[in-house]
């Protein structure tokens, strides 16, 4: 079965109206490689959005109900920036014989193929242009040796260090249980309400997948474009957005469950990974704007930019600075209308580029790193940090094995940072639906803060691997004075406490392991009444194993554990 209808679930009637203007004129652009093979691509930016069609009086002619209501729900003001593309540029650009590619309201600016150089002076002799740059153009392969990365691992080799009895979660079991998501789904929190939008480089076979008639029955899978051919049909070319899609949505048990098995889809293809085509950023930030439109919670994209073709402008290390790229501009405004980018870090930490690659370097993405079975990073995952110091990749999950479904529907293990990506992405889903009020950002920090390494972050493993148990703890605590979290958990050098005090109350702290051995003692003063912290440092000399703390006020005694990895 084909998704035979661009919006057809989901769309408002005069967001139609719209989207069928826009793509009259992306109509120019389809098969824009076989038709321009000596063309180059362009970015033509505008000086403002006057004499629009459309206001931010009306925004339902451009914004979905479920994308306005996201908006009001968190206070996020609509801007010219949500305004389309003024159509009389494009047509503009249409009558000086240019093929138009992808209109972006957020930059402000549309995609071109220009023939030759004088094209690119008539352009800036428009007066609503204020410049010209070409289109970042991904040479050779994608961001991950996509072929190479995968490969099939026998899976006994695996299964002997996973738990006897998982039979629930199949193959998936170790992915998710490492990020305390067999725990948080088993709780009832597997996505469901939440809708993520997944750009990759296409999705194949989609039928052989014994769930997915539950996923069209249901509602669930919401749309889908080729950004790539600007067509409709998604479930052709490369293989590797099914095996991402199923690391999220697989629904097999016994055999394979997913990050977040009842969560909703919207699939974009957006990278071509054809060594002699171009993989182009306009078309991910095509598809993100459509997505951010329609409503989507969560985008989950393995894709990054870094060196490009000849002749086009390559990035450097020092555009790393979450303002350069372009990629990384929409990924970052993306996050600023609520959407909770998840992005893989990549696989570039044995080769010469070495560090994360573009948008993966926006202050608002969830880089995502890649780990083994044993939390070890694979030599292959992407380093940090940002040329401007912050830290990257944010987070890390299971990316080495990571078990997917394959062309048959059956269960196949591969690598990489892009397998990494859907097992958070999924979870972050699974974490909405548990905290409906919680804003992108919100649940952003609360994985951040989770994390195994959050106090000591490495160039490597960034912040660490999540818990999203102690996640959903962390966005729910509430002030009860006989209550007391502990993080992370688990722990490797540093021990933080959260729990209720009263200014000037004194406490004393113990560490100790399960024969009672103390291990640390600490005597805290409460600065203020509210909220507060504590914890324990240097223990990094402790072994692996469970241990016990106990908080001792003036009229009340409180416990909680942890576990030293």
């Amino acid at each position: 079965m084909v998704i035979t209808q661009f919006f057809s679930y989901s769309r408002h009637s005069l967001l139609l109206a719209y989207c069928a203007a826009v793509f009259s004129f992306l109509c120019f652009s389809l098969s824009l490689e076989a038709q321009n093979a000596e063309g180059e691509k362009y970015w033509v930016f505008f000086k403002d959005k006057q004499d629009s069609a459309y206001s931010l009086d009306k925004p339902e002619a451009f914004l979905s109900k479920r994308a306005l209501e996201r908006r009001a729900r968190f206070g996020i003001a609509l801007t010219e920036s949500d305004l389309p593309v003024n159509q009389r540029y494009l047509s503009a650009l249409s009558d000086l014989n240019l093929q138009l590619g992808h209109p972006s309201k957020w930059l402000n600016a549309s995609s071109v193929v220009v023939q030759n150089p004088d094209q690119v002076q008539a352009i800036l002799e428009l007066d609503f242009v204020t410049s010209v740059r070409p289109v970042g153009r991904h040479i050779g392969e994608a961001e991950e040796p996509l072929a190479a990365m995968e490969s099939v691992m026998s899976l006994e080799l695996v299964d002997e260090a996973l738990p006897e009895g998982q039979t629930y979660f199949g193959e998936g079991f170790g992915q998710l249980e490492m990020v305390c998501g067999t725990e948080f789904q088993l709780r009832g929190y597997t996505g469901e309400g939440v809708l993520i939008a997944v750009m990759d480089a296409g999705f194949p076979n989609l039928e052989n997948f014994d769930f997915y008639e539950n996923l069209l029955a249901q509602g669930r899978l919401i749309e889908g474009f080729d950004f790539v051919d600007n067509d409709n049909t998604i479930y052709e070319d490369h293989k590797h957005g099914r095996n991402v899609f199923s690391i999220m949505a697989a629904d097999l048990p016994g055999k394979l469950i997913g990050a977040a098995p009842d969560a909703s889809y919207v699939l974009y293809r957006t990278e071509d990974v054809a060594t002699e085509k171009n993989l182009e950023e306009d078309n991910w930030i095509a598809a993100a704007e459509e997505a951010e439109s329609i409503g989507a919670d969560i985008f989950n994209t393995s894709l990054g930019y870094s060196e490009f073709d000849d002749g086009q402008n390559s990035y450097t290390y020092a555009d790393l600075d979450g303002n350069t790229a372009l990629i990384t501009k929409a990924a970052d405004m993306a996050a600023s209308k609520g959407v909770l980018v998840v992005n893989s870090a990549g696989n570039e930490g044995n080769g010469s580029w070495r560090y994360v690659t573009a948008p993966a370097d926006g202050d608002s993405v969830l880089a995502v790193g890649a780990v083994d079975y044993n939390r070890v990073k694979m030599g292959f995952s992407s380093f940090g940090p940002t040329v401007d110091g912050r830290v990257k990749p944010n987070v890390m999950a299971w990316g080495g094995q990571t078990a997917y479904l394959n062309a048959s529907g059956e269960v196949e293990r591969g690598n990489g940072t892009s397998y990494a990506s859907p097992v958070i992405a999924g979870m972050a889903a699974c974490l909405m639906q548990a905290n409906p009020n919680k804003s992108n950002m919100e649940i952003f920090a609360a994985i951040e803060r989770s994390c195994d390494h959050y106090f000591s972050p490495s160039d490597s493993l960034g912040y660490g691997v999540p818990n999203f148990c102690l996640a959903h703890r962390l966005l729910n605590w509430s002030k009860n004075t006989d209550r007391m979290t502990a993080f992370p958990n688990p722990m490797t050098d540093q021990i933080r406490l959260m729990f209720e005090g009263t200014e000037g109350e004194e406490i004393f702290f113990e560490l100790y392991d399960l024969t009672g051995r103390i291990h640390g003692t600490f005597r805290f003063v409460c600065p203020r009444t509210g909220t507060v912290e504590a914890g324990f440092e240097d223990m990094d000399h402790l072994s692996p194993g469970f241990y016990a703390i106990r908080m001792i006020g003036s009229d009340r005694t409180l416990t909680t554990s942890v576990y030293k990895q």
